[in-house]
């Protein structure tokens, strides 16, 4: 696909990119003169993005009706582990290092007032 200079202007100023925009001290924009971009760089942009937008086309014209839906290309096991209930550590020997104790809790200093 060809793509013109203007169209990579239009891109790159929709982007903010070639127009730096500036806010001044009362709030107001505004856009130096110097562009950022000159006509070479607008060539190989126009270029690349040629190359991008056929690449789009083509994957378009895959046909993937009969491809299920996918996380990923190639299936992963799972990372979590299974949720059993697992017998835990007795409650008196989980509290028998707390400093204080109060019940079956730690007691803790207030920190918010």
């Amino acid at each position: 696909m060809t793509i013109s200079r203007d169209e990579v202007r239009r891109i790159a100023r929709l982007a903010h990119l070639e127009y730096p925009r500036v806010q001044d001290d009362q709030g107001h924009w505004s856009e130096p003169e110097a562009v950022c971009f000159d006509e070479q760089a607008l060539d190989r942009l126009a270029t690349e993005l040629g190359r991008i937008l056929d690449h789009v086309r083509d994957l378009q014209a895959v046909d993937v009706r009969d491809v299920p839906p996918t996380r990923h290309g190639v299936e992963l096991p799972s990372r979590w582990r299974p949720d059993e209930a697992k017998p835990s550590i007795d409650r008196d020997a989980g509290l028998s290092g707390a400093p204080v104790r109060i019940g079956d809790a730690v007691a803790v200093p207030k920190i918010v007032e």
